[in-house]
């Protein structure tokens, strides 16, 4: 059996695993399938089994193991991205680095406690809750940053990106900025090709989200 298909069988093994609840056995045929695509300098393929991999670490050890899958994963991103000879290279690279800053958000996203608390509830719950989402907010805003560098796909990727990051501001009651960044978005989604029609549903989220904001402070002239 060649190297590839060994790579892909091992793939093919984690997904199968993972579906049938076997989420140890899972982890480890991605681990494995990973290993194999980076020798095999098939790196797309290897950060592709090691977020799988992360998250359904996040099953069966926690947050904190599915948190150094996904670094793992970035770091590959970032190698590649170094490495890169062409634009098309440094482009995809950009966009992984980016995807992967999204995955770390929404991973830190799960390590809330619970459904939200006021500080006059619980203030220290209430704290965990914020440092929570600055910690994915600052992930969101890399990954903008990333996508910004990887071509038009990226650049759709980050206007996607830039609706988390205001749930994320949002949340840290910073409404002001919120507003500000979907408003931008809702701007910038009628400059990019939108083949698949998945930036015409950013738009309506964008002008969704305005509506509700207005709704709350109506005074913003949204």
């Amino acid at each position: 059996m060649s190297p590839r298909a060994r790579a892909v069988l091992a793939d093919r093994a984690a997904k199968e695993l993972a579906a049938a609840g076997r989420g140890e056995e899972a982890a480890e045929a991605y681990e494995r399938a990973a290993d194999l695509w980076r020798a095999l300098g098939a790196v797309r393929c290897a950060v592709r089994a090691l977020r799988a991999r992360a998250w359904v670490a996040l099953d069966v050890w926690g947050p904190d193991t599915a948190e150094v899958i996904l670094e793992e994963a970035l770091r590959v991103c970032e190698r590649a991205h170094t490495a890169a000879r062409s634009d098309a290279e440094r482009a995809w690279s950009a966009r992984e680095i980016g995807d992967s800053r999204v995955h770390l958000a929404r991973l830190t996203l799960e390590s809330l406690p619970g459904p939200t608390a006021g500080a006059e509830d619980s203030p220290e719950r209430y704290a965990a809750e914020l440092g929570c989402l600055a910690r994915a907010l600052d992930h969101t805003e890399r990954a903008v940053a990333a996508l910004r560098q990887g071509g038009a796909p990226g650049r759709a990727g980050g206007l996607r990106a830039e609706l988390l990051a205001v749930r994320l501001e949002w949340g840290l009651g910073r409404a002001e900025a919120a507003v500000e960044r979907v408003r931008r978005v809702r701007d910038d989604v009628t400059d990019l090709p939108d083949p698949d029609g998945s930036l015409a549903r950013v738009a309506a989220e964008c002008e969704a989200l305005l509506v509700a904001a207005a709704g709350v402070i109506p005074t913003w002239g949204l």
